[in-house]
């Protein structure tokens, strides 16, 4: 019931608003993984939190949720757009 959707979308604006690392590890360019405090989109002072499990791919797979923590769950897949379809029609959305 968390999960609102998910998405393929550019893993570069999305690095872009990472703040802080609270745990894992981050190699920028090469590796996020962990929990990350995010910039709100637009708000320069509001914060969010979210799970980073990315690589080098240009394009990672975007879960969003109702949770407040994490508020999105961004990980590097072999096929992202088939996993982002699975998960929308268990919600009954399109991706």
């Amino acid at each position: 019931e968390s999960v609102t959707s998910a998405s393929v979308q550019a893993k570069e604006p999305l690095a872009d608003r990472l703040a802080f690392r609270i745990r894992g590890s981050s190699i920028p360019g090469m590796l996020f993984a962990g929990t990350f405090t995010v910039w709100k989109q637009g708000r320069k002072h509001d914060k969010e939190r979210q799970f980073w499990l990315t690589f080098r791919g240009a394009e990672v797979l975007v879960i969003e949720t109702d949770l407040r923590s994490p508020s999105l769950i961004v990980l590097e897949v072999p096929d992202a757009r088939q996993l982002a379809a699975m998960v929308n029609d268990a919600r009954g959305q399109r991706v």
